[in-house]
């Protein structure tokens, strides 16, 4: 054992003695990060060590417990290395990182500072739909097939497997079904609580592995209401200026959906007339006078007055198996004086450009760049230490 192993935070000798190699799909989060293989593997494994290692020794249990924890659940585990790779990007881009301060009667997560500017973040997921609720089933499958070889795979379409069925009977079945001619129609196995539809592909001119492919659960709507909840749940929990930093996982068009939050939801207009008249307007397309500023009540006021930023990002995963931050922050139209939250460069920034008339505009910044095409969607990126900031520019104006 090298020095850097037994120096580990995260995947210490003893999780990886625990570690399965027969459940490379449907194990615990974190070994199946463990089980990757190869240089990918251990850069991966490198990068999340990274990001420990820069936590305050006294504050290990608060930060890493929920990571390290036997009894912690996947989605555990998964909020805790976003706020942990998320406090890593905004260190890496220079800002001062404290974890778990004592402030405000309580510990918010994040208490970040560079120059004269200091906020506090308290980081949530945003709970969207695209949870496909086949894939615990999917990942015990995978693992069942994983060693068999066919030049007719299959593709799954419907899987329901109970909780520890065996899978062996199927895997029987499987191998007696792909050893006569290809069936054409759907193939249905019921038993014993373990029950998959599927359907045998073409023969192919090489062997490949057995499972071939499968079908999610069909996914609607953005889950908006979860989202706005998330956020009233921080700013009701502390009674200060608050940044609320949004993982967006299972969030369809994440960034857009931010965009809707902030801005009100894009709506149509349609001109009706029913006395057969001539239209005095045309269809328009405008934001409803729902974002989250224009409620009423107590969420509406402390979303105005507590509320600085929301820091929304993502964790993706590169080809190189790293993880990636994608980021932006959205200011508070409503605060005065506006923030334009410089120290945020370069993330791209969402903020008041404009103040008319009609009322404040917002746009995409980046530096002191205001991006005007709609249609563009910039690859610039940022790379500090292994992790990417990825920026995707967009202009859209503040309606009222």
């Amino acid at each position: 054992m090298s020095d850097s192993q037994a120096k580990r935070l995260i995947f210490t000798p003893d999780l990886m003695l625990l570690v399965k190699r027969n459940q490379q799909y449907s194990g615990p989060l974190l070994h199946r990060l463990a089980l990757i293989d190869g240089t990918e593997g251990e850069a991966l494994r490198d990068q999340i060590e990274c990001a420990a290692a820069a936590v305050p020794g006294d504050k290990h249990q608060r930060v890493l417990g929920p990571i390290r924890g036997k009894k912690s659940s996947d989605d555990q585990v998964m909020d805790a290395l976003g706020t942990l790779l998320l406090a890593k990007t905004l260190a890496d881009l220079d800002w001062e990182v404290e974890y778990e301060p004592e402030e405000a009667g309580g510990t918010p997560d994040l208490r970040i500072r560079k120059g004269n500017a200091v906020y506090l973040v308290e980081v949530r997921r945003a709970a969207g739909p695209l949870r496909d609720v086949m894939s615990k089933d999917i990942s015990r499958l995978r693992d069942a097939l994983s060693g068999l070889k066919t030049r007719t795979p299959i593709g799954i379409r419907r899987a329901r497997i109970n909780g520890q069925s065996s899978l062996k009977p199927f895997l029987k079945h499987l191998q007696a079904l792909l050893a006569v001619p290809r069936p054409d129609e759907i193939q249905v196995f019921d038993q014993d609580g373990v029950y998959v539809q599927f359907h045998v592909h073409k023969a192919l001119e090489t062997e490949v592995s057995a499972l071939a492919g499968w079908m999610g659960a069909p996914m609607h709507g953005q889950n908006l209401d979860a989202v706005r909840a998330a956020i009233h749940e921080k700013l009701g929990k502390y009674k200060v200026p608050l940044i609320v930093a949004l993982d967006l996982r299972n969030l369809p068009e994440s960034f857009h959906a931010m965009e809707d939050i902030v801005l009100g939801q894009t709506i149509v207009k349609v001109p009706i007339r029913t006395d057969g008249g001539d239209f005095d307007d045309t269809v328009q397309v405008v934001r409803a006078n729902d974002s989250i500023f224009a409620e009423t009540g107590s969420n509406g006021e402390r979303a105005r007055t507590r509320l600085q930023a929301l820091l929304p990002f993502q964790l993706r995963s590169l080809d190189s198996k790293l993880y990636t931050v994608q980021v932006r922050v959205f200011a508070n139209p409503v605060l005065d004086p506006f923030l334009q939250l410089h120290e945020f460069d370069p993330i791209p920034r969402f903020i008041v450009t404009e103040e008319t008339a009609e009322g404040r505009v917002m746009n995409y910044m980046v530096g002191n760049t205001r991006v005007s095409d709609t249609s563009e969607l910039a690859d610039c990126a940022t790379f500090r230490n292994g992790l990417v900031v990825n920026h995707l520019h967009v202009r859209l104006p503040l309606h009222e």
